[in-house]
């Protein structure tokens, strides 16, 4: 969008905005004003009605009129008077009033009654003797004892509502009572003297039009005065009037034509009308003068930061800032074209560089090319020698895993006839011959772990042993191996103690030989590498999920930066003191770890240097189910005797 737009559209809102904040401003302020105008006019008109209904009412009291008969009164005619009130004149009087009259004594007794006349000079319903109540005192027109002024107002009978004027007597006592009654004729005559449209309903009554039933609910003694908009041309207003009991009786309505509110609408069309013109006229000229000023200099200095060549001659603008800024625009055009000419030689010499490093990148992509093909034959030899290499080692691992598990039939057969001899079935034996022959059990034994730490290394890595499951006691089987390897400590000086926690299951499920696999290695461990000292064997309940054995010596112990790698295969501590003939070959920790973990179960070592190891191994109880579960075994692995693994 161009700035001309920009600005024509920011001016054009701006106006209306404007415009519609004044408009709105002077609706609400002269719209409220109006409207007090005309609640003040129709509260004016609704006075005078009342006002003029006042008087129609007070017509009644003529003050004037001497009812005492004077010092010397003149007899009246028989029947033409009663006391000091001459009735004829008082018939008379109600007659050319169109009132009805009623005259008291003391008691409220009527002395006299007679008709009025209606607005046609017809004959008007007398006073009813309703307006005589009960109780006298109550009704302020017949109170004798409020004998010092007149009263007047309207008082609610069962035949409609009176306009009434209560005169005391003099001396002689009583009252005389003119009145009238409220009806279409007095509203009417009240409508021809104040020339308003006038209409009235008993305050009482209960089927009233919408509009008199609306003012009803919004007038009260306090606020007896009450106006409504009925349209855009006719304005209402209303007036309560009470009755000598200070009762709500009648309520007054005017209706005058809203003269004030639609001058004021006119007043306000033009004033909008006026108040356009003059925000148009005034944006227009903002508009103009911008276009003059600003815009026609921002369109030139923009054709100048168009141009491709400096302007010939300096553009004179009336705005200084405006000429600062083309001679500035002028600096930056000529340092433009300065800086595009040396961009097109840079170009030109960037074009020649590119065709001699894409000549070069050529004989660069066929060296690399060439030495990708050399990768490839290189790879593919690699490849077929891995696989080469794998086979044989495949082969290899096989054929000791054969030549191990060959061995171990003729080894156990040295290990029992040696044992055979010890034992002198073959005729008695002589100390020395008693000590060689512990030296071949010891080399035998030591044959027979290696040969079968290779066999289990090697079932492992292939995957072919399975757990066989069966039900066994724990504490039993804990107790019985180390009654067995008890003597194999005490051949070398040590102390070994067993721990069967009592609150171990009666009996649980697992592979009880795995198990005395585990146990023995690891307590023969603790016994090839503690010289002096105890190993003790320990087993408890954990919790009611897991069982625990512990197997702690006071040996040389492990470097805590070995810790971590005593369970890898082949791997060994060194500066352990102990003779390398006598160390193994570092298969059986790894063995032991992989056993454990294969029964769901964990391998932790605590140590320090010099004062010995604890081993603990942490099992799962499964004694949920009593029958006997067995996994078949890829491939028969079961060891003659499992005291003789070694743990290296």
């Amino acid at each position: 969008m161009k700035l001309r737009r920009y600005f024509l559209f920011g001016i054009g809102g701006t106006v209306i905005a404007l415009t519609a904040i004044i408009l709105l401003a002077s609706q609400f302020i002269l719209a409220n004003n109006y409207q007090q105008l005309e609640t003040q006019d129709v509260k004016a008109q609704v006075q005078q009605v009342v006002d003029t209904f006042q008087n129609d009412i007070g017509s009644f009291n003529i003050t004037d009129i001497h009812w005492a008969a004077p010092p010397q009164p003149r007899p009246a005619p028989t029947g033409q008077g009663r006391g000091n009130v001459d009735l004829r004149l008082v018939e008379k009087i109600g007659f050319d009033t169109g009132s009805a009259v009623m005259v008291l004594d003391q008691e409220n007794n009527i002395i006299f009654r007679n008709q009025g006349k209606s607005s046609a000079n017809h004959a008007a319903p007398s006073i009813p003797t309703s307006v005589l109540p009960e109780m006298p005192s109550e009704n302020p027109f017949t109170n004798a004892h409020n004998t010092q002024r007149p009263l007047k107002g309207l008082i609610n009978l069962p035949e409609g509502t009176l306009m009434m004027v209560s005169i005391p007597l003099p001396a002689g006592g009583g009252r005389i009572i003119w009145g009238r009654y409220f009806d279409e004729a007095e509203i009417q005559h009240l409508s021809d003297v104040t020339n308003l449209d006038i209409q009235a309903v008993s305050y009482d009554e209960d089927n009233v039009p919408a509009e008199f039933q609306r003012a009803k609910n919004n007038l009260s003694n306090a606020d007896s005065f009450y106006s409504e908009a009925e349209n855009n041309h006719t304005l209402a207003g209303y007036r309560l009037m009470n009755d000598v009991y200070g009762k709500p009786s009648i309520i007054l309505r005017i209706q005058i034509p809203r003269t004030i509110y639609q001058v004021g609408q006119g007043g306000l069309t033009n004033f909008a009308l006026v108040l356009i013109l003059c925000v148009i006229a005034a944006g227009g000229a903002v508009y103009l003068l911008l276009e003059q000023v600003i815009l026609g200099s921002i369109t030139a200095l923009n054709g100048n930061i168009g141009s491709t060549t400096p302007p010939a001659a300096a553009t004179t603008y009336q705005i200084d800032e405006f000429n600062k800024l083309a001679t500035g625009i002028q600096s930056l055009i000529a340092a433009r074209i300065v800086v595009e000419q040396k961009l097109q030689e840079s170009y030109a010499k960037l074009e020649s560089r590119v065709e001699e490093r894409t000549s070069e990148l050529f004989t660069i992509n066929a060296g690399l090319q060439q030495q990708l093909d050399t990768n490839k034959q290189i790879q593919a030899a690699l490849a077929e020698a891995r696989d080469k290499a794998l086979e044989s080692l495949q082969a290899r691992s096989q054929m000791l895993a054969n030549v191990s598990h060959d061995a171990r039939t003729p080894l156990t057969i040295i290990n029992l006839n040696t044992e055979m001899l010890q034992q002198g079935r073959h005729g008695e034996m002589n100390a020395k011959q008693n000590e060689v022959l512990d030296r071949i059990l010891t080399a035998t034994r030591q044959l027979f772990n290696f040969m079968s730490n290779m066999l289990g290394e090697s079932q492992l890595e292939n995957g072919k042993i399975s757990l066989v499951k069966m039900v066994y006691e724990p504490k039993l089987l804990v107790e019985g191996l180390v009654s067995m390897l008890k003597p194999l400590a005490e051949n070398k000086g040590l102390a070994m103690h067993v721990e069967a926690d009592l609150a171990l299951p009666s009996n649980t499920m697992g592979d009880p030989e795995r198990l005395k696999q585990v146990i023995t290695n690891l307590c023969e461990n603790a016994i090839k590498f503690t010289k002096t000292g105890e190993i003790q064997v320990k087993a408890y309940r954990k919790d009611q999920f897991n069982w625990v054995i512990q197997v702690h010596d006071t040996g040389c112990g492990i470097p805590r930066e070995a810790q971590n790698r005593i369970f890898e295969a082949y791997w060994q501590v060194e500066n352990t003191g102990i003779p390398s003939a006598n160390r193994g070959v570092g298969l059986g920790l790894s063995i032991v770890k992989q056993l454990v973990q294969l029964m769901n179960g964990t391998i932790t070592v605590e140590s320090e240097v010099g004062k010995g190891t604890i081993f603990t191994v942490t099992l799962p109880l499964e004694n949920d189910s009593p029958q006997l579960v067995i996994e078949p075994i890829k491939q028969p692995n079961r060891i003659a005797n499992p005291s003789s693994f070694e743990f290296s």
